[in-house]
């Protein structure tokens, strides 16, 4: 079994999140959700945004690293677009995590609001490997 931290969007622990945790441990993954936000959840990427700019982003980054402490060797880091970004920042901090997995591409600041914001909708299984 593999043991995943997955990391939210900028719009944080949305139903998609919660549907991609919930694939991936029917599929025998231990996942651990981090929620950066303590609960808090956006529509509007404008507004997310404001309230990560407000928490500022090494803030965030530390969390991040502090949110996986406990998690062993060997783990892997997996996020949303900004997530992405956080799971790819653990790793660089982790001499013992080399795997990252992002989902969905980063979105420039200028294209944010111009789609739907992911939710849950259907997505494909995902296998760590093992």
């Amino acid at each position: 079994m593999t043991q995943i931290a997955l990391f939210h969007s900028v719009l944080g622990v949305r139903p998609g999140v919660i549907d991609a945790a919930e694939r991936l441990r029917a599929a025998g993954h231990e996942v651990e959700v981090v929620d950066q936000y303590g609960g808090r959840v956006f529509d509007d990427y404008d507004e997310a945004s404001a309230h990560a700019e407000t928490i500022g982003y090494p803030v965030l980054m530390d969390r991040a690293v502090a949110a996986v402490e406990h998690l062993r060797d060997g783990f892997v880091a997996a996020g949303f677009s900004n997530g992405g970004g956080m799971a790819e920042y653990v790793a660089t901090q982790r001499p013992d995590r080399r795997r990252a997995l992002r989902q969905r591409r980063a979105r420039h600041r200028a294209h944010r609001g111009k789609s739907p914001a992911p939710s849950s909708r259907q997505a494909p299984a995902i296998r760590a490997p093992a």
